[in-house]
């Protein structure tokens, strides 16, 4: 069987490249860093899964930034069985029509093509992007591994591949979701979560075209104990990948490709101390020196705290510090103080790690006076860094519901408006844009 894992294309017929196959470059400081980016993370962690199955031809290929015509040449040229997009790290609502597009592509070039696709924003409307589309076959819900897996070997007995969904055995698989030729939408029950991270491979980091200067994106644990009203994770309890895991999963890339350089894209890395100790004390047993950036959140932030993640190697802690009003952080259910945010930057900055403030701009009941409230405050912890954006409505978010609740949108509203949801009232888009642009150049340009 012949099993394509890829990114996917742009929709243009010619495609302008801002971007290398394989990484991003950011040429802010003035030096090109290579960058991994979120798709690609995400197939390197597929092309793992799928490299442990004994499949006959397996093919990993990125083709973010690159025409849609590319991605049908290689269909046609090896006569796929099977596709796989996998979209965890990256947010697939604001790009339905691609996604729609290509599984389209796919079907129209071979029908007989199985495709799947997985990810957060798909995990939570499976149903309806089943019930919209004939062209996407099975999603699956919620963490890919043992899913996706299971799915394959059953997918690689069947040498008719046009009748897999109307096997009854498919049914017994958990954590997807498909439509027989019917029309019946079939659910399968929930997929247990891993509990043992450690249990999963490395990812297939040699797909990638990795330089020693580039900084990839690794993961310690999953999930999130916190409840931002406007924040959807796929799984709120917290499992973490053992210390030992983490540092062999950098030295192997370490070793194989001379990468030092690290993201650990965790919602919150080292929430249990203990685990930070046992972290530094691994890392100074290390032969070479890596650096790394964090997330954090700024009321766990202490001394104790800073100084094992500074001593380990990180050069930058992000934090969401959304707003400077109290009144929207209590909307927002951040359970956030101010006064220990304030401090938390004071902290890490003693230590000469550099910091980044996430800024939510848009909250209800955002108006002038809450974004004039973060301005004042930005401007008393002076953050290295400044990323604020406008408030965008995620599925699957307290905040989705409370707006669908109030009829703002529905279960379809992602696959045919292309408009935007701007939950405040009292600012426009365009003011809440102006406001954005406004301090992001304050704050990033040595305006503060």
């Amino acid at each position: 069987m012949n099993v394509l894992a890829a990114t996917l294309p742009s929709l243009a017929d010619k495609a302008l490249v801002l971007q290398n196959l394989n990484y991003i470059c950011n040429y802010s400081n003035g030096s090109g860093i290579d960058i991994v980016d979120y798709p690609q993370h995400d197939l390197v962690q597929v092309a793992a899964v799928l490299k442990k199955i004994n499949i006959s031809n397996l093919i990993v290929k990125d083709y973010e930034n690159k025409p849609l015509w590319i991605l049908e040449k290689d269909i046609l040229s090896n006569n796929v069985d099977c596709f796989v997009f996998d979209s965890t790290s990256f947010q697939i609502i604001d790009h339905v029509n691609v996604v729609l597009k290509t599984y389209e592509k796919i079907k129209s070039i071979n029908p007989k093509t199985v495709t799947i696709l997985s990810g957060r924003d798909p995990s939570f409307f499976a149903k309806e992007m089943i019930k919209i589309t004939d062209s996407i076959d099975i999603i699956i819900k919620g963490e890919i591994e043992e899913t996706l897996k299971e799915l394959i070997l059953f997918i690689n007995k069947d040498s008719d591949l046009s009748s897999i969904k109307e096997r009854d055995e498919l049914k017994k698989i958990n954590g997807i979701v498909f439509k027989k030729n019917n029309g019946e939408v079939v659910e399968t029950g929930p997929r247990e979560l891993i509990e043992n991270l450690d249990s999963i491979p490395f990812p297939a980091y040699e797909y990638l075209n990795l330089k020693s200067n580039s900084t990839v994106s690794i993961f310690s644990a999953r999930g999130c104990p916190f409840s931002c009203n406007f924040c959807y994770k796929m799984f709120r309890k917290v499992r973490a990948h053992s210390p030992q895991y983490v540092i062999d999963s950098m030295s192997h890339l370490y070793n194989k490709f001379g990468v030092t350089s690290f993201t650990f894209d965790d919602e919150i890395t080292g929430t249990n101390i203990s685990w930070l100790k046992e972290f530094f004390e691994l890392s100074t047993k290390l032969a070479w020196k890596p650096t790394y950036r964090c997330y954090a959140r700024a009321d766990l932030i202490n001394e104790e705290r800073v100084e094992l993640l500074k001593k380990s190697g990180c050069i930058q802690i992000r934090m969401g510090v959304e707003s400077g009003s109290p009144t929207i952080l209590k909307e927002m259910n951040k359970k956030l103080n101010l006064n220990k945010v304030e401090a938390a930057f004071e902290c890490i900055k003693t230590h000469g790690i550099d910091t980044v403030a996430f800024i939510l701009l848009g909250y209800p009941p955002e108006d002038h006076q809450t974004i004039n409230e973060t301005i004042a405050f930005l401007k008393k912890i002076k953050p290295s860094v400044v990323s604020a954006k406008i408030l965008q409505v995620l599925p699957g978010t307290k905040l989705y519901f409370d707006l669908k609740g109030k009829n703002y949108l529905d279960d379809t509203y992602y696959f045919f408006n292309r408009g935007k949801v701007i939950p405040s009232s009292t600012l426009t888009y365009l003011e809440l844009n102006n406001y954005m642009n406004q301090i992001n150049r304050m704050f990033n340009s040595n305006g503060n």
